[in-house]
């Protein structure tokens, strides 16, 4: 374990403090992804702004890691214009250290869909042509993505008792 795991663990036990530097450590995570990705891509703050449906301004402050005020529908506008995921999700306070613990630029780039996708060799392509193997979620029963919600999903899938399970626990 590293010093710093080893440091923030000690320091963690003091709840106002563990969930104010996740906080700032969230907001610094957010806002330097969006640069990184905006980077990697050779976009301009304008570029992604218009993308994005936004101003270049927002987009400045959005890269601001001390901006706070994140929505998730924000989020969803960046995630569509970068071409990728967005996840959102609640972690335990070990978990957040692991991530703060592998904090780089590097770890922050993802690729597009179109280059994520793709097949990276010759024998990952003829893997892929020969394969019977079935998509596992029915994509086609989903129709339109703007009719998809939480609560129609299970049954646009099939109803499987795995989506019950999942969204009603």
């Amino acid at each position: 374990m590293s010093q710093l795991n080893q440091r923030l663990r000690k320091n963690f036990k003091d709840k106002e403090y563990a969930h104010a530097y996740v906080d700032g450590f969230l907001n610094a995570n957010i806002a330097t992804q969006i640069k990184v990705l905006r980077e990697e891509r050779g976009w301009t703050q304008k570029k992604l702004a218009a993308e994005a449906g936004m101003e270049q301004s927002r987009i400045s402050l959005l890269e601001n890691v001390n901006y706070d005020k994140w929505s998730i529908s924000t989020l969803l506008k960046l995630k569509e214009a970068f071409d990728i995921t967005l996840t959102v999700s609640f972690d335990t306070f070990s978990e957040k250290i692991d991530d703060i613990a592998i904090f780089s630029r590097e770890n922050l780039k993802k690729s597009p869909r179109e280059d994520d996708l793709r097949p990276s060799t010759d024998t990952e392509r003829e893997s892929m042509a020969s394969s019977n193997n079935v998509i596992p979620f029915p994509i086609e029963k989903l129709g339109r993505p703007d009719n998809v919600t939480l609560e129609t999903l299970p049954a646009q899938v099939g109803g499987g008792e795995i989506s019950k399970e999942l969204y009603h626990g």
